[in-house]
């Protein structure tokens, strides 16, 4: 998850948006199996209202990726499929939107090597990857090409501020890179 801020800014150059990252990490309970998916159900969706009902930061809304298997992992598009249609019913009262992998990718990976920065940061791609994902979001609701102003330094520089936010434990560099 990534829990962010997005203000919208408009230039001499143009309208953009600036992400500022308040908080990143991995949700504590999902489902592991359609036989205890009920009782894990009420856990995942118990931790999501705790982040989406923070003081500092209350969320208005949630941006998701649709889930694309690669090979045979049904069990897994079951799961993923339940925990999403848990989250469109639990927090109907908040914008929700749906991008695929591909669509929010794409965006990002002609302003920045992304694949690189996967061995760079110190935290899980899973958080990068809900920040972009969540500015991506950002930059369709408000109706402003994505990513338009950013450079590649200014992504590298987002995916720092996504390290400093992180709650899980980091690990070091293991690429030393630019």
């Amino acid at each position: 998850y990534s829990i962010l801020e997005a203000e919208l800014y408009i230039t001499a150059k143009g309208t953009t948006i600036k992400i500022n990252p308040i908080e990143t990490g991995l949700v504590g309970n999902t489902i592991t199996s359609m036989r205890t998916a009920r009782s894990e159900l009420r856990q995942f969706l118990t931790d999501l209202e705790f982040l989406c009902n923070r003081k500092d930061a209350p969320v208005q809304g949630i941006v998701l990726e649709q889930f694309q298997a690669r090979g045979v992992q049904t069990s897994l598009i079951e799961k993923v499929n339940v925990m999403i249609g848990a989250i469109l019913t639990h927090f109907s009262y908040l914008d929700i939107d749906f991008f695929s992998a591909a669509a929010w990718k794409r965006s990002v990976k002609t302003k920045f090597d992304l694949d690189t920065e996967y061995k760079r940061i110190t935290c899980t791609p899973h958080e990068l990857d809900a920040t972009l994902i969540g500015a991506f979001g950002s930059f369709k609701l408000l109706k402003v090409p994505p990513y338009n102003a950013y450079t590649p330094i200014y992504l590298e520089g987002l995916a720092r501020r996504v390290e400093d936010v992180s709650k899980t434990p980091l690990r070091k560099r293991k690429f030393k890179g630019k």
